[in-house]
């Protein structure tokens, strides 16, 4: 009920992110993500009220300005407006391009913020709009390549929400296209028979389209595993969400396409070298342990929490003391810990032994061994590896 209240504040949230004055904007940034917040523990995903927040900045996002007719000509002559964008789209992006802001509010850090609220409001959404998706990728690509290490990487925490919005369960058919089913209904030109059959010839493009959307934001998402992302992502692939037990729709992810899906994860954190392919190794060593998890996986793991609060700081800190608050963020969300392991049935399986020596394979080519380090011999999965080589069964 709480959240339901504020559905009708949402507008004017979102116009103050344009508001007048630097700390209206701030404000209005951290009223959005007390609404995240709470709409995240509040309401379900296939709620009403979500698909009412989803189409407020759905149409907040798009509304682009009025061609403006020239005064000064009596033929009423109008001129284009350039570029044909949102001025919010055009404000965030100006705002993730400044590397020296004096104020949050005209700085990367706000821009972000505002970015992965937007995001988690829409939820679904992003799946079927192929340009909003676009849109909002674009925006966060311009964050991974700030000048400035800790806005990179709060550009990380900030994909999250992008990989939260891939592993929600489309909005109910009559939830999101209501306005055009209602329009449908009220058609007198149109028989009963009709109109049932261009619902079905809606319904079933509507389930193409989340399809290919599927597809199309899952290789972006792929692109980007630096900053433990990769390793959520694996954690959400493999868990099991207790807030989709009760469904049985196609929704739900076939436990061998999520394995692939995260060998392709896996592939991608140690092709890029460094701290991302030490927690590719941290990973394959999670999946092979016996080490059980201490909370059920959930799926608003994804969800850095303090990203949304206020009390992290980020909008209150020098820019130039931001790695702080970032490092305190990226301690304080998912980490390996909530990985489960692979079952003994799972590791039975060939292809997905096979998978994982693969996997491991690349982590050796890129190795850089020095005189006195500990040697490959000492992984678990190194050990598993020598043991089922001699095997025979």
């Amino acid at each position: 009920m709480f959240v339901k209240a504020f559905a009708p504040v949402l507008p004017f949230v979102l116009q103050n992110l344009l508001g007048p004055t630097l700390a209206l904007r701030v404000q209005a940034c951290q009223a959005l993500g007390g609404i995240v917040t709470g709409a995240n523990r509040s309401i379900g995903r296939r709620g009403h009220i979500h698909a009412r927040f989803a189409r407020l900045v759905r149409v907040f996002l798009t509304r682009v300005p009025a061609k403006k007719k020239d005064p000064s000509s009596t033929q009423g002559i109008v001129i284009p407006s350039t570029p044909r964008e949102s001025v919010i789209i055009r404000t965030l992006r100006s705002t993730l391009e400044a590397t020296d802001p004096t104020h949050s509010a005209q700085g990367p850090v706000w821009a972000l913020n505002v970015l992965a609220c937007l995001i988690v409001l829409l939820g679904p959404v992003l799946i079927e709009d192929h340009a909003l998706r676009r849109t909002l990728t674009s925006l966060l690509t311009l964050g991974l390549r700030h000048p400035k290490g800790s806005v990179r990487a709060l550009a990380c925490i900030a994909w999250r929400p992008l990989v939260w919005a891939w592993f929600q369960p489309a909005f109910g058919f009559d939830v999101l296209w209501q306005d055009v089913l209602e329009d449908m209904a009220n058609d007198a030109s149109l028989s009963a028979e009709e109109k049932e059959l261009r619902k079905s010839e809606r319904r079933e493009f509507r389930e193409k389209e989340i399809m290919a959307g599927k597809n199309s934001l899952w290789k972006a998402l792929i692109s980007v595993v630096e900053c433990q992302t990769g390793v959520v992502m694996v954690a959400a692939l493999l868990g099991e969400d207790d807030a989709n037990d009760d469904s049985e729709d196609d929704d739900l992810l076939d436990v061998n396409d999520s394995i692939r899906r995260m060998f392709s994860v896996l592939k991608v954190m140690v092709s890029k070298g460094g701290a991302t392919c030490q927690d590719g190794v941290e990973v394959l060593k999670r999946l092979v342990s016996s080490e059980q998890l201490s909370e059920k996986w959930h799926v608003n793991m994804l969800l850095p929490r303090s990203l949304f609060s206020a009390s992290s700081n980020l909008l209150s800190v020098e820019f130039k003391s931001l790695s702080t608050s970032v490092r305190s963020i990226l301690e304080r969300s998912a980490g390996v810990e909530e990985i489960r392991n692979l079952t003994t049935e799972e590791l039975s399986k060939r292809w997905i032994f096979d998978g994982l020596i693969e996997v491991w394979r690349e982590v050796v080519n890129c190795l850089e061994i020095m005189d006195g380090d500990e040697t490959p011999a000492s992984s678990p999965l190194f050990s598993m590896t020598t043991f089922t080589d001699g095997d025979t069964c």
